[in-house]
């Protein structure tokens, strides 16, 4: 019973290690976009498959990319590409952003039971299949909240922060009693660099293997990641993981999302768990205040104007209705449509019901407050 107990409270977030997979090539990418290693219009070339010192590395799924660039290469997680990025970037300079990402030594959030220190290789440990396989988030564990503020720290102008979970604590009468100010541990990397990485990041968004974390109304960045887990028994054993941040121009929201061997039809981070992460962003931005803003295609594709159906039947209103996307919910058992809520001409989101009321008792004005 202590071990299932044990178990069954165990905090995984900041307990547990786990291979980061390609979330970690965001590291990789802001270490040696910082170091001027690379550039984001630098080229490299994906042949599906790649030798480091006698290994051969394959593309995720058997993917053949050919030339491409720095941002291509994140956008669409190539391997081969990173290895190559690892590679311009050496192990020293690898091995001292890890560290510098507080990817080496515990956060110390005020949480109990975290994990002490992270599984990783010092730069005189590393060869190149060892630097090959960490530049694409492999051979290395960390712990889920590690890796999360090491991303906060890549997208917020460099600067890595101290965690905490409460922000302020208030007696009976409302009073703070202790305030917790944000704590700037580290400048990891330059604002300059920074900024790039926002931007690269949306692009994983909106061109690659991130779509499915795309929220309506709002920027997204984001990372898939699908990571072997090296020390299972289970070959196939995987992590599939998506991490989003919002809104990427001026970031207020950092989501982390990691499935433990999915048993689904697929284990990958940007079919299973991109969607968790959009569903958390879309339920969560409006509350911190950030509300959407939607360009022309999104309004077209999300939104409809009502239409006018007073003085229809209701069968023949309910039928115009679905005609725009919108569902009817009719009142009374009146032969026509007396008035309607959301009245003709206001703009709702698809799918919305639209009151229909056949008994002339609905006052349209009333609902307008």
């Amino acid at each position: 019973m202590q071990t299932a107990q044990q178990a069954q409270w165990r905090n995984k977030a900041i307990s547990d290690l786990y291979e980061p997979g390609s979330v970690f090539k965001l590291i990789t990418c802001a270490a040696a976009l910082d170091t001027g290693a690379v550039t984001r219009n630098s080229r490299f070339v994906c042949a599906g498959k790649i030798n480091v010192a006698g290994t051969n590395f394959r593309c995720a799924n058997g993917h053949i990319h050919g030339s491409e660039t720095l941002a291509q290469g994140l956008a669409v997680s190539c391997n081969p590409c990173f290895i190559q990025v690892g590679a311009r970037l050496g192990k020293q300079n690898f091995c001292d952003y890890f560290a510098a990402f507080g990817l080496r030594a515990a956060t110390g959030i005020d949480l109990p039971g975290e994990i002490k220190r992270s599984e990783y290789y010092t730069a005189d440990r590393m060869g190149p299949v060892e630097l090959a396989s960490c530049s694409f988030g492999q051979s290395s564990k960390v712990s889920y909240l590690q890796m999360i503020t090491a991303v906060c720290a890549v997208v917020n102008g460099g600067k890595l922060m101290q965690p905490h979970v409460v922000q302020s604590i208030r007696d009976t009468e409302r009073n703070t009693v202790q305030q917790v100010e944000p704590t700037v541990k580290a400048q990891v990397i330059r604002p300059e660099t920074s900024a790039v990485m926002r931007e690269l990041m949306e692009g994983v968004v909106t061109t690659g293997t991130g779509k499915n974390g795309a929220v309506a109304g709002y920027r997204v960045g984001g990372k898939t990641g699908t990571s072997q887990k090296l020390d299972s028994e289970n070959e196939r054993a995987r992590i599939a993981s998506f991490v989003a941040v919002a809104p990427i121009e001026n970031p207020k929201l950092a989501v982390l999302i990691c499935l433990d061997e999915p048993h689904s039809w697929t284990t990958s981070g940007g079919a299973l768990s991109g969607p968790v992460a959009a569903e958390v962003l879309q339920k969560s931005l409006p509350r911190l205040g950030i509300q959407p803003s939607y360009t022309e295609a999104e309004q077209a594709k999300y939104f409809t104007t009502v239409p006018d159906v007073t003085g229809w039947k209701a069968p023949a209103a309910a039928q115009k209705l679905s005609e725009y996307t919108l569902t009817a919910d009719v009142l009374g058992q009146g032969e026509r449509v007396v008035s309607q809520y959301p009245r003709a001409g206001t703009t709702v989101r698809r799918g919305s019901a639209i009151q229909l009321d056949t008994t002339g008792q609905l006052d349209p004005a009333a609902d307008e407050g």
